[in-house]
């Protein structure tokens, strides 16, 4: 007698489709080590390392003069003060050396004579070491008073820190001063927008008030001397 046939055995071998879509989830995940891109600040001075040293000042300059709300609007607040300082300071040192350029030259109003001697020959140790240290006191003192008076008008909301940088951010146009008899005086009225806007973005208050609050000493002095 002829045995029965057995039934064909069915392939046992789990999915394909199923496996392959598991791999291709793993590929799609992030590695774990993998560094996020570099976005620590906004301010190309603040990312020397990608932009270079000079790149990073010129575009630090240009952006927070030509276009001061965008550039205070996006720049942290809360990353220190020594690169804003020296910032500051580099601004000042340009606006100096300017300066006692035309004065040299005699396209600026000169000084006395006897102070004009006495920077010839002390004019690079005055600059570059005195100069600096008597410019990093203004600027804390300054922005100090500055702040002060913003939280006398409820409008500190961005703490010390972010008056500071704004103040320090907004004395690129001081190197206006490069453009002899009428440069010191652009940059100067150029600073001071570019501060207010500064001052407006980083706490988040009007510009009218940030006006008053760089007013309010002069107008304290007044009403105390009347």
């Amino acid at each position: 007698t002829a045995k029965p046939e057995a039934p064909p055995t069915e392939d046992t071998e789990p999915p394909r489709q199923d496996i392959w879509a598991s791999l291709e989830a793993l590929q799609a995940e992030p590695e774990p080590d993998e560094a996020p891109p570099h976005s620590r600040s906004s301010v190309p001075w603040e990312n020397l390392e990608e932009h270079g040293f000079f790149t990073g000042l010129r575009l630090t300059i240009t952006q927070a003069m030509l276009g001061p709300r965008r550039f205070f609007t996006q720049m942290p607040i809360n990353l220190g003060l020594s690169m804003p300082l020296v910032f500051y300071l580099l601004i000042a040192e340009v606006q100096a050396l300017a300066q006692f350029f035309w004065q040299m030259v005699g396209l600026s109003p000169q000084m006395g004579q006897n102070t004009q001697i006495g920077l010839v020959g002390l004019g690079s140790a005055l600059i570059l070491i005195v100069y600096p240290l008597f410019l990093a006191g203004v600027l804390f003192f300054v922005s100090g008073i500055n702040h002060v008076c913003l939280l006398a008008l409820r409008s500190g909301k961005a703490g010390f820190q972010g008056t500071f940088r704004a103040v320090a951010y907004g004395s690129a146009p001081f190197v206006l001063a490069v453009i002899p008899v009428i440069g010191p005086m652009m940059g100067g009225i150029w600073a001071m927008v570019c501060t207010i806007i500064g001052l407006s973005c980083v706490h988040e208050t009007s510009l009218g008030r940030v006006l008053l609050a760089l007013f309010l000493p002069f107008i304290v002095l007044a009403a105390i001397s009347v």
